[in-house]
This record gives C-alpha cells, sequence and structure tokens, in this order.
C-alpha cells in the first residue's frame, strides 16, 4: 500500500500526492532515527550511571562495615580505660583484664600498655604469646612513627590512629593509641592492633564483589593492595595511585590482566585507605551493544508503524485534493455530472462545496440551454 502510494504518482514528478508522501515518509524516517538515536544515548548514560552507582553502593556497603568494626574497636578501648584497675595502674589487675579483653573481643591482635616515660608495663597477644621481652621495651627507642604519636597523646590526652601495618600474611590492622586518665590527667597510655582483615571481612568483600569478573580492593594511600574480593590476578600486588586517585567513573587500565575496569573508590578514612570496586568494560560494553540492538529492532518497529500511518495522513490530505482535480478536468472537457462525494474539512471543505454547487448551476445552466434550443432555436 505504502510502495504504491508513492511509486504510482512517480509519472509525473509535479505530482502533490508524491510530494506529500515524500514530505510524510522523510518526517517518518528522521523522527524515528532521532528518536532511537537519544533512547541510545540516554540509555547507555543510564545505564553507565547505574553501574557506577552500584560500584559506590558496593565500596559504600564494605567501608560502612569497616569504619563500624573500628570504631567499636575503639569504644571498647575507651570503656576499657575507665575501668578502676587503669585509673589506679593496677598493673597485675590490668594484665588479667587485657588478656581476657583480647580473647574475647574479637577485634584486637595486641594490647600494650605504657607509664608515662614511655615503658612497657604489660601486654596480650590474641596468641596468648609470653609478654616477658615486651616488658624490657620502650617506645622512644622504636624508629618508627609510633614514638611521635605516642608523645602528641600524652601532651594533648587525644586518641590517635597511627597507621596500617602487616603482621605476618594473615593480619591486617590499624594501629591505635588512646590516654589512660584520672581525673583528666593523662597517667599512661593504651595501644591496640585492630584487625581489619578479619574472616568476616573478607568473606564480606567476596560476596559483595560485582559479577562478570569484577572485584573489590583494599588499598594502602602508596596503591599497595591490602585486601581483595572477586576476580583479579593474584599477582598483582598493588595498584598506581595516578590510576585511581580522584577518577570515578572513568576506566582503570591493569597492564597484568590486559583489561580496562570501570571502577569507584571510597575513602575509608582511617589510615589514608581506600575501597576500589571495579568491573570490566567490557561487561558494560557488551550490555550497551545489546541494548542498542534492542533499541535498533524496537526503532524499526515503530518506523514501519509510523510509515503506515504517515501514508494514512497522507491520502486523508491527499484524496480531497485529487477528487477535485479530477472533477475540475472533467468541467474542462465539458462534463458537467461529476460530483465530489469526498469529505473535507477546512478550506479544502469549503473549495469542495463550491465545485458542487458551481457543478449544480452549470447542469441547470446546461439544462435550460437545451430546452431553449430545442423549443426556440432558429
Amino acid at each position: 500500500m505504502i510502495v504504491s502510494d508513492i511509486i504510482t504518482p512517480m509519472r509525473n514528478w509535479d505530482s502533490i500526492s508524491l510530494r506529500m508522501n515524500l514530505a510524510f515518509l522523510t518526517i517518518a524516517l528522521m523522527s524515528a532515527g532521532f528518536v532511537g538515536l537519544i533512547l541510545y544515548q540516554k540509555s547507555r548514560d543510564a545505564l553507565k550511571e547505574e553501574v557506577i552507582r552500584g560500584l559506590a553502593n558496593t565500596s559504600q556497603i564494605l567501608r560502612d562495615n569497616l569504619e563500624s568494626r573500628i570504631q567499636s574497636a575503639t569504644n571498647l578501648v575507651d570503656t576499657l580505660t575507665q575501668r578502676p584497675e587503669f585509673s589506679n595502674l593496677n598493673f597485675p589487675r590490668i594484665q588479667e583484664t587485657t588478656e581476657h579483653f583480647v580473647q574475647f573481643a574479637d577485634l584486637f591482635y595486641n594490647l600494650f600498655i605504657y607509664d608515662l616515660e614511655g615503658s612497657v608495663k604489660t601486654a596480650a597477644y590474641l596468641d596468648r604469646r609470653d609478654i616477658t621481652p615486651y616488658l624490657q621495651e620502650n617506645f622512644n627507642q622504636v624508629k618508627t612513627d609510633f614514638p611521635g604519636y605516642a608523645r602528641q597523646v600524652l601532651a594533648d590526652g587525644k586518641p590517635r590512629f597511627t597507621g596500617v601495618f602487616r603482621v605476618t600474611d594473615t593480619h591486617l590492622l590499624v594501629a591505635y593509641i588512646a590516654p589512660i586518665k584520672k581525673e583528666e590527667k593523662t597517667i599512661g597510655l593504651i595501644s591496640c592492633g585492630i584487625h581489619l582483615n578479619d574472616p568476616k571481612l573478607e568473606n564480606l568483600m567476596k560476596s559483595f564483589s560485582p559479577a562478570k569478573g569484577g572485584f573489590v580492593l583494599l588499598l594502602e594511600p602508596s596503591g599497595k593492595i591490602l585486601s581483595r574480593g572477586g576476580v583479579i590476578d593474584q599477582e598483582l600486588t598493588s595498584l598506581d595511585p595516578n590510576l585511581w586517585k580522584d577518577r570515578n567513573g572513568t576506566s582503570l587500565p591493569l597492564t597484568s590482566t590486559q583489561k580496562s575496569y570501570l571502577f569507584h573508590t571510597k575513602s575509608v578514612g582511617v589510615g589514608g585507605l581506600t575501597l576500589l570496586t571495579a568491573i570490566p568494560d567490557d561487561v558494560l560494553k557488551t550490555t550497551i551493544e545489546e541494548l542498542g540492538q534492542s533499541l535498533a529492532v524496537y526503532t524499526l518497529i515503530a518506523l514501519i508503524i509510523s510509515l503506515f500511518l504517515s501514508s494514512w495522513i497522507a491520502r486523508t490530505f491527499i484524496s480531497p485534493i485529487s477528487a477535485l482535480v479530477k472533477g475540475l478536468k472533467s468541467v474542462g472537457e465539458g462534463v458537467y455530472t461529476h460530483n465530489i462525494e469526498e469529505s473535507a474539512s477546512g478550506e479544502m471543505g469549503e473549495a469542495i462545496t463550491a465545485y458542487n454547487e458551481m457543478i449544480e448551476k452549470l447542469q441547470k445552466k446546461r439544462v435550460i440551454e437545451k430546452i431553449w434550443m430545442e423549443n426556440w432555436d432558429v
């Protein structure tokens, strides 16, 4: 129907029927193509935003878990230092309390108690090791940043995190120092190593790692990988911070896997740690391609419907005009019996009404002329 509506008038390129059909066909093609392109771009952007939002939510859940764990540990330490044996510096009693505390809290690797001179007065370890060797130590003799942090806590009485460190391959810890006070006066220090990579966290990272080749990493400020979950090269030990700092929503190239990943990061807020959640670019590209194919099919269906509608609309415009042209041609040939039965509104309806009235007058005039010729013509 559509093809015949266009091909038939092509014998006359000046045909209004051809022009209108071509105009409506062009409008239908351009509209369907434009709408399809806009939908594809909007859907692609929305899909990418949704993926990034999902990565951000995953990082947020893991960060909340980490920070909640650390907060719980610091609250326990602050509560512990308010016990009478601490405020009275009853070290035998403190020794007993800290041993039970480390064993049952399920949050700590160790606890150390220092006096104002920096000497270790007592300690406790999760593995119940002998603490006698540690009782000879003084933090002022340690060649790390710890003495500086400890002196700051002694000076202002405010607790501090001193950094993240690893003990063997199994224990990832964040160090915390808090003052021991009596009547608002600092009389000693307590330091502890808070577990970060406990089995619950590692299982959580594995369970929340993005599907289809995604992964989750816990990173140091230097980019060193502290913990991981998901599908990633186990030989990869660090990521260049320049690749991922302040670049959320972009591609992260990993030369070890020859892949690029869309990623999102969240700062943990303790020790400069960062959670990085990523999914392969290929997954997003494949999904976008599938989306494009689906939109192409829907656009084609819409185009076919648009062509039928445009052809029908064109016929509603052209049919009265064609009938009027045919009627005028018959008048030119001396035939005054051709009435137009087409219904139309507006100016076209007025033109058809005027034509029919004209035909009716011409028919009456022809009848009068015929009677005259038959009766009075000599």
